[in-house]
């Protein structure tokens, strides 16, 4: 999100660090789910000063985040496509869709 430049580089700070944890934390048996959820419906998008037509139901993304603690999953795209879209953006680094990837989800984790 070129525009919010802070929570940009959060969520890039985020994506390292429970790279981090995660391997820090496995010996202990203590999985690290990281969650990039695309747009979700929420007021943030509002607060931030865009607008947004559409997005995810929350309840999907909740759903899919306990399915993916279930499976104890590393990380998960929310819609699955995401992860398509993920893997081929160092293949077309001029295409503006998956080049850009990072700048489509949201980011969080959970450890248990």
């Amino acid at each position: 999100m070129e525009s919010l430049p802070l929570y940009g580089a959060s969520k890039a700070g985020l994506h390292y660090a429970v790279k981090a944890l995660r391997k820090e934390l496995r010996a202990r048996g203590i999985n690290v789910l990281a969650v990039y959820p695309g747009v979700v419906k929420s007021r943030f998008h509002e607060r931030a000063g865009f607008e947004v037509e559409s997005g995810l139901d929350p309840a999907r993304v909740a759903s899919e985040v306990i399915k993916a603690i279930e499976k104890r999953k590393a990380k998960i795209y929310i819609p699955r496509y995401m992860t398509i879209a993920k893997l081929l953006s160092p293949l077309l680094p001029g295409f503006r869709g998956p080049a850009r990837v990072k700048s489509w989800y949201s980011f969080f984790y959970i450890a248990i």
